[in-house]
């Protein structure tokens, strides 16, 4: 037997040497690769695998998604059609549809926003789209163009968005505004009356009176005789949508018995409604702030004498009544709020909403002719 296995070897060796330069028969004879016995860790260390990111996605369903926000109000005759929400973060858009007109959908979250403590962050625009935020959550109602009978409208929400700057009495950040605005807007708010400001947002009818009214009495808190007076209560209000229970009430109400915003009290062709949450337009700006400057009548104005004044090549489109507050404010020179605010411009968009920096920096100056008086002038006098 020992015979015939060194017999054996011996062939098993000669036929190794023989087959040497043979690729194939060396192929044959080859150690199993998978058969290898695997280094030692310390031999040869494997890196371990990096977590990868969880990826955000965004997903759709039929049904409002878990991170739909409980404390958003839905209108309860409208039905789902789409979701889409981040799968990663507290944000997404909900589609839904009624046959209920838009307007009523509309009035149902502004006044659930209002009563619910969120803050209104736009008015009513051209798409008539509502924002509002209440901490750090902030929904955008937008309604779509769609058939007759039916309404559609999108939610949008966001958790964890930060809101604008707060620029109050004078602190925030105002890095946002525009450089020619940054310093009147400043000074402005070192007053102390301005409450909440979000600069590059839309400002409201009702916002900008109520800083119109505050800011002017301030700027004049010395000069009693040159101060609006608040109206508390009267029977006959000067606005349909502005009753006595109204917050702002009393100061929308003595503007216009002050003769300074138009209204049925001055002249009974003027509409009944105030609008509040109406975007405030250039003209309107003028309309209610050049009365103020100007103290007295305004001159009488045609759109040819804007045309060689002004060069505002759109002069026709501005209201007839606006038209004499715009050549006033002409003749107030470098003072004049359209400089101020616009700068230098051959079109003045009548209708174009203003935002709430432009309006600010408007209320910089009250004054006509070199009379007057400017806000750093009114932070230096005790109201």
């Amino acid at each position: 037997m020992k015979g015939k296995g060194l017999f054996l070897g011996c062939c098993a060796i000669a036929l190794l040497t023989g087959c040497s330069g043979d690729p194939t028969a060396q192929r044959w004879f080859a150690p199993d690769p998978e058969l290898e016995t695997p280094a030692s860790p310390e031999a040869s260390p494997s890196p371990s695998p990096s977590p990868s990111p969880t990826p955000e996605v965004e997903e759709t369903a039929q049904t409002l998604p878990q991170n739909f926000p409980e404390t958003i109000p839905q209108y309860p005759e409208a039905t789902l059609l789409e979701a889409k929400y981040s799968s990663a973060q507290v944000r997404g858009t909900t589609r839904w549809t009624t046959t209920d007109p838009q307007n009523l959908v509309r009035e149902f979250y502004q006044q659930a926003f209002t009563e619910q403590d969120w803050t209104l962050e736009t008015g009513e625009g051209e798409d008539d789209s509502l924002s509002a935020r209440r901490e750090d959550l902030r929904v955008t109602i937008a309604f779509e163009d769609v058939s007759a009978g039916e309404t559609q409208f999108s939610l949008t929400y966001q958790v964890g968005e930060s809101p604008t700057p707060t620029t109050s009495e004078g602190e925030g950040d105002l890095s946002t505004v525009s450089e020619p605005l940054r310093g009147y807007v400043s000074d402005v708010l070192a007053l102390g009356v301005m409450g909440e400001v979000n600069p590059n947002e839309t400002v409201t009818r009702r916002t900008f009176a109520r800083w119109l009214f505050e800011v002017h009495n301030r700027m004049y808190g010395d000069r009693t005789t040159k101060q609006i007076r608040p109206i508390p209560t009267r029977d006959r209000p000067a606005f349909q949508d502005i009753p006595p229970s109204d917050p702002d009430f009393a100061l929308i109400q003595g503007l216009a018995e002050a003769g300074i915003i138009p209204s049925r009290l001055t002249d009974n062709s003027n509409p009944a409604l105030f609008q509040p949450d109406a975007p405030l337009t250039r003209e309107t700006l003028l309309l209610w702030k050049v009365p103020l400057d100007v103290r007295k009548a305004l001159p009488q104005a045609t759109v040819s004498g804007i045309e060689q004044t002004w060069g505002f090549q759109d002069a026709g489109q501005i209201n007839p009544e606006a038209l004499r507050a715009v050549a006033a404010d002409y003749e107030n020179g470098d003072r004049a709020n359209i400089l101020r605010v616009f700068g230098y411009t051959t079109l003045f968009q009548p209708k174009k909403p203003v935002t709430q920096a432009e309006a600010i920096a408007s209320l910089w100056y009250f004054g006509y002719q070199g009379e007057g008086i400017s806000a750093p002038e009114a932070a230096n006098i005790s109201p």
